[in-house]
């Protein structure tokens, strides 16, 4: 059909709501599809007031407008330009909802607005005739008591709405952490995509699959302990967890523990791997992805983590391994393995980026421990040097300090990945020789043909013997971090 004026009126809406998006479009551009001809104007409002770009001192003059205008009923969601003031929003709140009472995104985000906004977002809900469509509300608030119940309360009101809510164990009930009435109302949610839940006791992660059983909408799950378990085995001894009778979620996609001083046992492992069977993102790391979501644990608690850790059979490593290979995306922290050399035989080609670490936990004596991670990677984080993926495959292991077994653990390791390491990490140890430090280099340069990046940190790079430098022709990126190296060694490097 030549003339798109001819087309039905509803097929012509049809196009505009599947191709027109905010994030492609400028306001401008949007503008103009209004006024090539009625037909495209009927045809097109509904795709350019959905989504408003607006500015705080712009609010008064759009609100007048909205209040005049046919085109109200279209406007979903609100982008804010520049400084959000929180202050003049909460105090036009009830005039925006009611000039546009299909909104259902307000565009606050990650901003943290005052923590009034939820009583008033409430009675604006139970006023207004035919109540709020809003299908996220705030996420960051300064989380006093007061906040924390009325946000829950705001939740449940919504709940034929809402895509996102965050869930708290607190306050308090009779002085115990007890998950509040949103957890307890969760299958009357009707549109949920995800659930924050939010701990501060943290043997609750294990109490939620219950809770979610009958939440068939939910694909992500986030749970953030609000703090940090010092005393591990305390706390972790008598955790309660539940019966594998709760039946599997493969409704889930992805699954974050973040920030917490979990353990990586056999019923953790057991628990995830039956109750989340169909998940394509897993998570068991720092929030905060500097350094690379290595969980930071107490170090009091390292023993406790290797004795619960070493205690898991060689077939279950493998078996969750084979789950995390499946995946698209995973992060999953400080996992001793007794028989790790056993358990990565069976993934050759596990990783391209490959860290070996020695002796960065002095304090307590520690067996080698696993962090893996298949995620995005800035410039801190090594990777392919010819990759153009931001995600990286690493495998990060930690060793010991000694000296007499350096050598023999790293080319164990090396061994294994040899036919695909492209990127490789050394770490190394203060008192290691500059002897074994060179072996461990040329063995690296000799057993990977397709490596192309190497970084040493902590290195003392000298006093040959009488071997000549290895020589790699894939090498193209060769970084050092707080070596101290003579220049001969670099002379004889560049040779």
């Amino acid at each position: 059909m030549a003339n798109w004026n001819e087309l039905p009126l509803e097929v012509l809406i049809k196009i505009f709501d599947f191709t027109v998006t905010p994030y492609w479009l400028s306001g401008e551009t949007l503008k103009e599809y209004l006024v090539i001809s009625k037909h495209w104007s009927l045809a097109s409002r509904s795709s350019v007031y959905a989504n408003v770009r607006l500015k705080m001192d712009h609010i008064d003059a759009f609100l007048k407008c909205m209040l005049k205008s046919n085109n109200s009923a279209f406007v979903k969601t609100i982008y804010w330009k520049y400084i959000l003031n929180k202050d003049t929003l909460e105090a036009n709140l009830g005039r925006l909802l009611a000039a546009c009472p299909n909104i259902v995104d307000l565009g606050l985000g990650w901003t943290q607005p005052n923590e009034s906004i939820f009583s008033k977002l409430l009675l604006l809900h139970f006023t207004s005739k035919n109540g709020l469509k809003l299908r996220s509300i705030p996420i960051r608030f300064e989380e006093t008591e007061n906040a924390v119940r009325t946000y829950g309360y705001l939740a449940c009101a919504l709940r034929k709405t809402l895509e996102h809510i965050k869930v708290y164990d607190w306050p308090k009930v009779e002085g115990e952490y007890v998950m509040n009435e949103t957890a307890n109302a969760l299958v009357e949610f009707e549109n949920l995509k995800s659930i924050r839940f939010h701990f501060k006791d943290h043997v609750k992660i294990f109490q939620v699959g219950s809770k979610i059983q009958n939440c068939p909408t939910i694909e992500q799950l986030n749970i953030y302990p609000n703090t940090p378990t010092f005393n591990m085995q305390a706390r972790t001894t008598t955790m309660p967890m539940e019966s594998f009778n709760v039946q599997p979620l493969p409704n889930i996609k992805v699954l974050c523990i973040l920030d917490a001083k979990v353990f990586a046992d056999s019923r953790l492992l057991e628990y995830v791997i039956h109750s989340f069977p169909k998940l394509r993102c897993l998570m068991v790391a720092e929030n905060n992805p500097s350094p690379g979501r290595e969980t930071a644990i107490p170090v009091d608690a390292m023993p406790y983590l290797q004795q619960r850790g070493q205690q898991v059979s060689v077939e279950l490593w493998i078996k969750f391994f084979n789950y995390l290979n499946a995946m698209d995306s995973y992060s999953v922290s400080t996992m001793f393995i007794k028989d790790y050399l056993d358990v990565i035989a069976h993934f050759p080609t596990f990783c391209e980026c490959l860290e070996i670490i020695y002796g960065r936990d002095e304090v307590v004596p520690i067996e080698p421990y696993i962090s893996v991670f298949n995620s995005w990677a800035d410039t801190q984080i090594i990777k392919d040097m010819h990759s153009e993926d931001i995600s990286s495959r690493r495998t990060l292991i930690y060793l010991p300090p000694y000296q007499n077994r350096a050598r023999v653990d790293f080319e164990s390791i090396v061994g294994i990945f040899e036919s695909t390491i492209k990127a490789l990490h050394i770490e190394m140890e203060d008192n290691f020789g500059y002897d074994l430090q060179r072996r461990i280099l040329c063995y690296a340069l000799e057993q990977c043909p397709v490596l192309n990046t190497l970084w040493i940190t902590n290195g003392k790079l000298s006093d040959f013997d009488s071997s000549p430098f290895v020589v790699n022709k894939s090498l193209g990126c060769l970084r050092f971090k707080e070596c101290l190296i003579e220049d001969d060694y670099l002379y004889e490097l560049s040779g």
